[in-house]
This record gives C-alpha cells, sequence and structure tokens, in this order.
C-alpha cells in the first residue's frame, strides 16, 4: 500500500518515505509506481544520481512511461541538463504521437523553455489526442493557445504548480 508513504513524503519526512518505498520494492520489486514515486523522494532531496536511477528503472518497467519520462526530464532540467532534458522529452513525444499525456507534457517543457509556439503545438497535439483532455473548468472546444496560457499562468502561482 503506498498511501503510508506518500503520506509521510506529503508531511516532508523524506527520509521515513524513503525507507518505506524501499521496503515496498523489497516486497514487490516489478510495480513501477514505487520506483517512480522513489525518484520524486529523490528528487526532493536534489539527489539527482539516485532519482534518475529510480525513474529509469520505472521505464524500464513501464516502457513508453510518460509521466516517469517527464520526471525524468525534471531531474535533468533541475540538475542543469537542460539539453538532457529537452532531448528526453521529445523521443518520449515522438515515441508516443497519440499519447495525450505525452503530448502534453512535452507542451509543459516546451513552454518552461519559452518556446510558446513549439508548446501550442504540443497541447494542440495532445487535445487531439485525447480531447477529454481539457479538464472540467476548460470550455469544450480549449485551443492549445488556451492550455498554454492557463500553463503559464498556473506556472507563476506557486500554491497550485504541479507541472
Amino acid at each position: 500500500n503506498q498511501v503510508m508513504p506518500r503520506t509521510l513524503a506529503i508531511m516532508g519526512k523524506l527520509d521515513e518515505a524513503e525507507a518505506a518505498y524501499k521496503e515496498l520494492i523489497a516486497k514487490e520489486p516489478s510495480v513501477p509506481e514505487v520506483y517512480q514515486n522513489l525518484g520524486y523522494i529523490y528528487s526532493q532531496k536534489k539527489d539527482w544520481p539516485k532519482a534518475e536511477e529510480a525513474y529509469k528503472k520505472a521505464m524500464e518497467l513501464r516502457p513508453n512511461y510518460p509521466d516517469a519520462a517527464a520526471a525524468l526530464a525534471r531531474v535533468y532540467a533541475d540538475s542543469g541538463q537542460g539539453d538532457k532534458a529537452m532531448e528526453l522529452m521529445s523521443k518520449a513525444a515522438g515515441d508516443n504521437p497519440n499519447d495525450a499525456r505525452a503530448q502534453f507534457n512535452m507542451g509543459i517543457f516546451q513552454l518552461n523553455a519559452g518556446k510558446s509556439e513549439e508548446a501550442i503545438a504540443a497541447f494542440n497535439k495532445a487535445l487531439t489526442a485525447d480531447p477529454a483532455l481539457a479538464d472540467e473548468d476548460l470550455p469544450s472546444g480549449v485551443t492549445g493557445e488556451e492550455l498554454a496560457r492557463r500553463a503559464e499562468a498556473a506556472a507563476s502561482n506557486p500554491v497550485r504548480r504541479t507541472a
């Protein structure tokens, strides 16, 4: 059960959360989400090599795992390897052209890199792949430009920042 380690992480008890995730891995070593969550813990600790290792293991267990790819790309970006981050995101989006999540994650990375036109194109691909991606507070027919605008607004609000 991953509720306890997540709760520990939310409470800022990163060492305890790390130990709990390692315990889960010892019992069931083939669950990619556990490695992804462990990668998150290492990212919070700024232990980039361990975070990279955990995210890569998640992607090994589940190839074409867009959330793990985006998390690994964030590790690269946060550790000063922006080119490597964008390369990984481009590969993930290219390998998964019909995966709305992969395209959306690419849009976020493009937006963060200051590439608005590329971000809009990625968001439009995401919406084409899954029109339901526009969550309930967005009107139907939302465009990639609207998603880019809202993502920029969310990024400037530290309380809601999730991407």
